[in-house]
């Protein structure tokens, strides 16, 4: 008798388990796409500086109603911190949407020390609570003279600001660039208004950003995949 009530126990705590995962699969969290770069909107692109704008000073541009985008709105701002030769040199960033691909272009002659500078929102209330960490997806990093690209991330709720550790890119080609945001409270994280995004580029640099998201950790989502497959094991059973 107390063997048959250990394998009913075993038996629930199992079951307990299993139904947890196929919950957590049905209502659990979900990506928040910040901007996946489909859309701009008139003649808002290329930005292009060919004089020295210096530390400090950017030249941008607000476009609103955008699909893909966080809110809708981007504001895109840029400047050539150096720049040695005016006429000569050039920062340029550009928006490309062909062949399937969406990607924000930036682009420096060898003379040019740029920055880039992305904003969303102002008034997004976005709920990040079970979420785990900012992604920026890169599609391409190039600097000669092994340059090092410093991104820095910015998350705004009310008046408070909370300035994520900045990321160094070193390693040429594609890569994610990612910021944790556990150490946030869940009350800073269930009510975020503003994401700021900050690329300080190398001179000469080069790169490409695929897309920015709010994603779950990774253990979440390998307890999503198992709850999946077990899912799929069971209808096919039935079938």
């Amino acid at each position: 008798m107390m063997f048959s009530s250990m394998k009913r126990t075993t038996y629930l705590v199992a079951s307990f388990a299993f139904w947890g995962v196929v919950g957590a699969v049905q209502a659990g969290p979900v990506n928040v796409i910040v901007d996946d770069f489909s859309d701009t909107t008139g003649s808002t692109f290329p930005l292009v500086r060919t004089v020295e704008d210096g530390p400090g000073t950017l030249v941008g541009t607000l476009e609103s109603g955008l699909s893909g985008v966080l809110g809708g709105r981007r504001f895109t701002s840029i400047g050539a911190e150096v720049l040695e030769v005016p006429g000569l040199d050039s920062l340029t960033v550009d928006l490309f949407n062909t062949g399937g691909q969406s990607v924000l272009d930036f682009s420096s002659t060898s003379g040019v020390q740029g920055r880039m500078q992305l904003i969303y929102g102002f008034t997004l209330n976005a709920d990040l609570s079970s979420l785990s960490s900012v992604e920026i997806a890169l599609t391409n990093f190039d600097a000669p003279l092994t340059g090092t690209m410093m991104v820095e991330a910015t998350l705004s709720s009310g008046t408070t600001d909370r300035v994520l550790p900045v990321a160094a890119v070193v390693t040429p080609g594609a890569q994610t660039v990612s910021f944790d945001i556990t150490s946030l409270t869940p009350s800073f994280l269930s009510d975020v208004d503003t994401f700021t995004f900050d690329f300080r580029a190398p001179k000469g640099a080069d790169f490409r950003v695929d897309g920015i998201t709010v994603v779950p950790e990774p253990m979440t989502l390998m307890f999503l995949a198992v709850g999946a497959s077990w899912i799929a094991v069971r209808r096919g059973k039935r079938n």
